[in-house]
């Protein structure tokens, strides 16, 4: 059960970090989350590619150990900023969803001929999208 259990949140992690670059490639997002992120990563990747480790890599099995410390503590540290990117992604999805033509409904329609060259229009494009 317990591998389970880490399998599902080693899949959270690579949710997060999926989440993380689009973040950092989305132009849209509020520049000052997207630059604190860089910064975090940045700090991260020096301390993983830096020779002077808490525990050194020479000790097997335990050497990664404290860059997969950091690499959690990163992720923790920004699940605000990762949270708050779904939430606004989320949103901006549903804003700007497509609507279908045929659910489109005219209420102002002002006049009966207006209504009618509604109706064609539609009906032409309806044909069109038939082909």
């Amino acid at each position: 059960m317990s591998i389970l259990n880490n399998i599902k949140k080693m899949i959270q992690v690579l949710k997060k970090i999926n989440v993380l670059i689009s973040l950092l490639n989305d132009n849209t997002y509020k520049l000052k989350e997207r630059l604190k992120a860089l910064v975090f990563i940045i700090i991260s990747f020096i301390y993983f590619i830096s020779p002077i480790d808490l525990v050194p890599e020479i000790v097997l099995g335990f050497g990664f150990l404290d860059d997969l410390t950091v690499l959690a503590f990163l992720l923790l540290s920004m699940d605000d900023i990762i949270s708050n990117y779904e939430i606004y992604k989320n949103k901006s999805i549903k804003e700007n969803k497509i609507v279908d033509i045929k659910d489109y409904k005219i209420d102002n329609v002002k006049t009966e001929t207006d209504k009618s060259k509604f109706d064609e229009s539609n009906n032409e494009f309806e044909n069109r999208n038939k082909d």
